[in-house]
């Protein structure tokens, strides 16, 4: 029995050898742990018992040539020294100490704070070197007075943009000691923001709270009956909003309920010819732009029907009122009505639909 407990003994011991008898490339620690020969000297505690990063151990040790040796022995890629990050673990790599005497490759720019950083990001108003070095506000271009407004960061907007209750300096410089007092040629939305007057009851919100849609001015309200609309005019069910029948089921939705494009079944009305396609079995009215596009957008398929017929080439403008007609993009928004029903000038200002190629 003392001999197999004797052999059992051996055994264990032997295991416990084996075990901890460390790989080629790996260090051994004093806790019999096994580590990465790489992590020896890095500065972290990778045996638990730190003795990987003994005194006695570390002394001499050094780093390669593209990198830098903290205190600590941890070794970092030059490319991280004074770049606003802590990557020594005691800030040395950021000191002033460090930075001061850190000379930048020529294609770089030294920050104020030794940082460096590509010549391409010097004045392009973004603070990359942390301490705005790199934006001199010498270096920024003058803005034209008479259609640009110097924001406090050196970018140059549009004048318009100047009160307009948008943040577009991006440093609120263009809204700071704003009275939001509109121009007689504009509109003010009830949150203070002003818009072109011509942007008001078109269908589209443009305020973002829908003020330039409910203005007593967009459907002659003065004159209305009382509680009601004209027969012409359709309800909003949820603000009493009165727009025109003829945007009733045509495919935008004008009231902020979705009122106009709900129980469309059975609706028919005339949709405007001049920018809008009647769907054959349904009150829909779509862009004519969407007409032989090789897109079905009307339920019933009619507005890819007889699209043999189309004879306008890429990016040229079929008239609305006769097909055979068709406008190169010279044509298009020239002042002359090319057009007999002049629909290449009703669209001005808008973006310009043309006819593409590859319809069915």
């Amino acid at each position: 029995v003392g001999g197999l407990a004797d052999w059992g003994l051996w055994a264990y011991i032997a295991l416990m050898f084996w075990s901890y008898l460390c790989q080629p490339g790996e260090f051994a620690c004093k806790n019999n742990r096994c580590i990465q020969e790489r992590w020896k000297c890095d500065g972290d505690n990778d045996c638990l018992d730190n003795s990987d990063e003994a005194p006695e151990l570390c002394h001499q040790h050094t780093c390669p040539t593209d990198r830098f040796k903290c205190k600590n022995n941890r070794c970092i890629p030059l490319r991280w020294l004074c770049d606003g990050d802590n990557d020594c673990g005691n800030d040395e790599d950021e000191s002033n100490t460090t930075c001061s005497a850190r000379t930048c490759p020529p294609n770089q720019y030294s920050c104020a704070s030794g940082r460096c950083i590509p010549l391409s990001w010097t004045c392009d108003l973004d603070d990359d070197c942390g301490d705005r070095s790199d934006e001199p506000a010498s270096s920024y271009p003058t803005c034209f007075p008479l259609t640009q407004f110097t924001c406090n960061n050196g970018r140059c907007i549009n004048i318009n943009w100047r009160c307009d209750n948008d943040n577009d300096c991006g440093d609120n410089s263009d809204e700071a000691g704003c009275s939001h007092s509109c121009s007689s040629a504009q509109f003010k939305c009830n949150s203070g923001r002003c818009i072109p007057d011509y942007w008001t009851c078109d269908g589209d919100n443009d305020c973002g709270d829908y003020s330039d849609e409910t203005n007593a001015n967009c459907t002659n309200q003065a004159t209305r009956p009382p509680g009601g609309c004209h027969t012409d005019e359709f309800q909003c069910r949820v603000d009493g909003l009165c727009i025109p029948l003829r945007w009733r089921c045509d495919g935008d939705t004008d009231c902020m309920d979705l009122s106009d494009e709900k129980n469309c079944e059975g609706v028919t009305h005339m949709c405007d010819p001049a920018v809008k396609f009647g769907c054959r079995d349904s009150a829909r009215c779509i862009s004519k732009a969407w007409v032989c596009d090789g897109d079905s957008d009307c339920e019933d398929n009619s507005d890819e029907d007889n699209c043999e017929a189309l004879v306008c080439k890429r990016s040229h403008h079929m008239c609305a009122n006769d097909s055979s007609i068709c406008l190169s993009t010279e044509k298009l928004c020239d002042g002359k009505n090319d057009c007999p029903d002049g629909t290449d000038e009703k669209l001005c200002g808008k973006k310009v639909e043309t006819v593409s190629e590859g319809v069915s």
